[in-house]
């Protein structure tokens, strides 16, 4: 790794706001400015919030490492110390950043990746109906043919056998529309399954990856993102087994995932109640997931954080649609 030292704070911010370093080696007690001032300099800048800083100090009292730690440090080394030490957790802390910019570019990826998928989804709900209408259209015109034929006299038996001939090919197209929207609704169905499916198993590899991160902020950046990405697995579970391929109850929807965040978060059910009372109203697959992202948000925040110390309460998830389609959702602690 190149290393650029500096002798004092003024030049560490200076260096740091510049070159945005991977990692900086901070003493607490520096000329002009001391390294607590640095650190919480650096953290409250946002190009410089994320790099990790590693106090290195003779300052061992536990009231000076805790300091250090709550203005943001990711570690704290105290003088002596072994240089294989130091390029240990060094090496631990720019291996974890890697990681947490790794699953910031695949949240990207994935969101980018669904919005492709909704669209696609658009267009082949938007063939499936216009081959719907054909085919009813083709129907009604092979009926009227049949009423016309049966009404001709026998002079008109040479056309009526052209006639015939010409339904025959009809009724062949027609079995080939509706052939096609079968496959159509099969390769639509298979994609839904497929995306469900991916989206299990990178939430199953965030929870394997999370076993090796002690670090609790970044443990809860680890589970922030399983529990999005489950939320958008479970609309295209909805999706695969839905009669419409192009929406889902998001009524059944809002209360499967009010008992999953329940089961994730809750240890003590007598302590915490979670309660959904949802009605049954179908929405759009390009609005089902960013509404369900925004309810887990909601959901998990309350669970998280509404009762601390103990406390026990209730969280209640409220979802309804009126007569004019108007949806109002309600998350209450």
């Amino acid at each position: 790794h190149a290393v650029h030292p500096v002798s004092d704070g003024v030049s560490a911010l200076h260096y740091a706001r510049t070159e945005l370093p991977d990692l900086i080696l901070l003493d607490i007690v520096m000329p002009r400015i001391d390294g607590y001032k640095v650190c919480r300099f650096l953290k409250d800048t946002e190009e410089t919030r994320e790099i990790p800083v590693i106090f290195m100090t003779s300052l061992a009292e536990t009231s000076d490492k805790v300091k250090g730690f709550r203005l943001g440090a990711s570690d704290y080394i105290t003088k002596p110390f072994q240089s294989e030490e130091v390029m240990a957790r060094v090496e631990t802390l720019l291996a974890l950043r890697a990681v947490q910019n790794k699953l910031k570019t695949r949240n990207v990826e994935l969101l980018r990746a669904n919005d492709d998928l909704a669209q696609v989804n658009k267009a082949l709900s938007r063939e499936i109906a216009e081959r719907t209408q054909a085919e009813a259209e083709l129907k009604l015109y092979r009926e009227q043919l049949e009423d016309l034929v049966r009404a001709r006299t026998a002079e008109l038996a040479e056309a009526n056998r052209h006639l015939e001939s010409e339904i025959a090919e009809r009724r062949r197209a027609e079995e080939q529309v509706t052939a096609s929207l079968r496959e159509k609704e099969i390769l639509l169905r298979e994609i839904h399954h497929r995306v469900k499916n991916n989206l299990q198993i990178i939430s199953a590899l965030l929870h394997l990856q999370s076993d090796s991160v002690r670090d609790e902020e970044s443990l809860s950046l680890f589970r922030v993102s399983q529990e999005r990405i489950k939320a958008m697995a479970l609309v295209h579970e909805k999706l695969y087994k839905s009669k419409d391929l192009a929406s889902i109850d998001f009524g059944e929807y809002v209360e499967n995932l009010t008992r999953h965040l329940a089961l994730s978060y809750v240890e003590d059910p007598d302590r915490i109640v979670v309660k959904a009372d949802a009605g049954s109203f179908s929405l759009d697959i390009e609005e089902a997931i960013p509404c369900g992202l925004i309810i887990n948000e909601l959901i998990s925040n309350s669970l998280k954080h509404a009762f601390p110390d103990g406390r026990g309460g209730e969280v209640t998830v409220s979802c309804h649609a009126d007569a004019e389609g108007m949806v109002t959702v309600e998350v209450r602690d």
